[in-house]
């Protein structure tokens, strides 16, 4: 009984690992997500906004982490005056 139960945990096991291991998902693995094929496949109007779209979120955020660092410093400022 003992062997049956190990030979069917071990057909388990290989089942799983012929299966791989499980994948990210693309925006978890941080790949952009594809343009859908339109006619000649660029424009300039649309790189531009794609452009301005991602400078505003990069700049959301810096403006982020300075508040943090900000609120961190703050923070350790009033602790030390506490002690």
């Amino acid at each position: 009984m003992k062997d049956a139960v190990l030979r069917r945990r071990n057909e388990e096991v290989s089942a799983l690992r012929s299966r791989g291991p499980p994948g990210l998902s693309a925006k978890a693995a941080g790949r952009p997500k594809r343009p859908q094929a339109t006619g000649s496949g660029f424009s300039p109007k649309a790189a531009k906004i794609h452009w301005s779209k991602l400078e505003n979120q990069m700049n959301k955020v810096k403006v982020n982490k300075k508040a943090v660092v900000m609120v961190e410093r703050e923070m350790e400022r009033c602790v030390l005056f506490e002690d």
